[in-house]
């Protein structure tokens, strides 16, 4: 039997966007400012409506339970993976 394959995740290259959280009304201006910033970096992609619709759900449920279980004020920055 083999071990497990160690993957490390990608280095962060650039920040792409820092949003400051208070309530859960500061969810929908996260939601299209993420949307508006996914939509310009992934420009070249064909498919990238679903990307910010995947993207876009999983922030939201990220910063949702950060809110919910966290103290706010809360900052979320979302960092550029480098391109493999």
């Amino acid at each position: 039997m083999t071990g497990w394959e160690l993957l490390r995740p990608p280095t962060v290259d650039e920040e792409l966007g820092r949003w400051t959280l208070k309530a859960a009304g500061d969810l929908q201006p996260l939601r299209a400012a993420l949307r508006e910033v996914v939509m310009s970096v992934a420009a070249a992609m064909t498919d990238r409506h679903d990307l910010v619709e995947r993207l876009t759900i999983v922030a939201t449920e990220l910063a949702g339970n950060a809110l919910r279980h966290g103290r706010p004020p809360l900052w979320w920055p979302w960092p550029a993976a480098t391109a493999p």
